[in-house]
């Protein structure tokens, strides 16, 4: 029980629930094992003072008012507000391969999707102004979005109820995951997300992670890159 130190939540497991946490995450942001967090949850032993110590500063600020950060979430709105229609201010395609802060974009080309009709912009602030086409652009683009200055076309991945893609242009068949460590699986994966194709794997690791695997298919000639899930954005006529 930590009662003492949380008025409104009786155990850990109603605050770990209350944060939208599983015992891994609730684990990994204490530092400590899942079996420990468990074994509280379950009070066969209680967590230490430094523990208890650490679960208060999650919900306490420093006004003495108790709050919920959760890394990785957000909260959003259907409210007007000014924010919602500041446009974001952008440089041109050729300025970013100048003088972008990101080194996957300084000094290189974008890259395009081989299964999306979208070009990869892997931060916000790389989108380029002077780009009519399609852009896959990270999730975390929605908490500056404007309105007037994008249309939001979609998800990707993103599919209807009988399996198909919305936005997906091409599926791989026999694919294979090649894994760091040299081993082969079944590459399922590479059908989930935005895609990349590359013409040799010295290509492929000039711009993506050894760590990273790789994928190929019997319908492509190249190696293949999964990217993270993107929104997939164009710019309006009107947009800066």
């Amino acid at each position: 029980m930590v009662k003492e130190h949380m008025e409104e939540f009786v155990t850990l497991k109603e605050l770990r629930n209350k944060m939208l946490l599983t015992q891994k995450e609730f684990a990994k942001f204490l530092g400590v094992s899942i079996a420990s967090v468990a074994r509280w949850e379950t009070e066969v032993n209680e967590p230490t003072m430094k523990i208890k110590r650490k679960i208060k500063e999650l919900y306490v600020g420093e006004d003495g008012k108790k709050y919920i950060s959760v890394p990785g979430t957000a909260w959003f709105t259907n409210l007007e507000h000014g924010r919602r229609h500041s446009p974001i201010s952008l440089m041109s395609m050729s300025d970013n391969i100048k003088f972008s802060s990101h080194k996957e974009i300084r000094n290189k080309e974008y890259l395009h999707y081989d299964n999306y009709d979208a070009l990869d912009v892997p931060y916000t602030d790389a989108i380029p102004s002077d780009y009519d086409g399609n852009m896959g652009v990270p999730i975390t683009f929605i908490k500056y979005y404007c309105p007037e200055q994008f249309d939001i076309l979609g998800l990707a991945p993103k599919r209807e109820k009988d399996g198909s893609s919305l936005l997906q242009t091409k599926r791989y068949y026999n694919a294979l995951q090649h894994n760091p460590d040299g081993s082969i699986q079944t590459g399922n994966k590479v059908n989930d997300g935005p895609a990349i194709l590359f013409k040799s794997l010295d290509d492929l690791y000039s711009r993506v992670k050894t760590s990273r695997p790789y994928y190929t298919a019997d319908d492509v000639e190249g190696y293949l890159s999964v990217g993270y899930a993107r929104i997939i954005i164009r710019r309006k006529n009107n947009g800066n």
